[in-house]
């Protein structure tokens, strides 16, 4: 196998800034992540990426990944009354440019298959990152192994 596909429902969350603090006893920094709401998410990537990689070794070597965000659209894109599940004309090939940004959330599960699908996200050669509107929010995950 050296293709992976699959897809985690949910509300994306970002893996932003790291705080570092010194701890003058120990002589060490610790390296705290700025959202505790991003565990959860990230929790969810893990649990996916393990169903779907199938409890293989971590791939070694060159990694391509592929991100497809998908945002839910805002109520203004639909109509109202009886319209209300039809889209309007101009939101048709909109695509999300708000926040989160798409490197934090690509950051984000990345750091979750640490371990699982490749040893380090250091692996990856080549990543593709978009955001999209669909009606599953989530992720879709392409992982592609490279060979030698």
């Amino acid at each position: 196998m050296n293709e992976l596909h699959f897809f985690v429902a949910g509300k994306a969350k970002t893996s932003g800034s790291k705080r570092a603090f010194f701890n003058p006893k120990t002589g060490k920094a610790l390296v705290v992540a700025a959202s505790a709401k991003q565990k959860p998410w990230q929790d969810g990537v893990k649990w996916a990426a393990m169903e779907a990689f199938a409890r293989q070794i971590p791939w070694e070597g060159p990694i391509v990944l592929l991100l497809v965000f998908v945002r839910a659209r805002p109520k203004g894109h639909y109509g109202s009354g009886k319209n209300k599940d039809i889209l309007k004309d101009w939101a048709i090939d909109l695509r999300p440019t708000g926040k989160p940004d798409v490197l934090k959330l690509g950051r984000a599960v990345e750091d979750a298959m640490n371990g699982i699908v490749y040893q380090d996200d250091s692996q990856i050669v080549e990543e593709h990152l978009s955001k999209v509107y669909g009606d599953k929010p989530g992720v879709d995950v392409h992982v592609l192994k490279l060979l030698p």
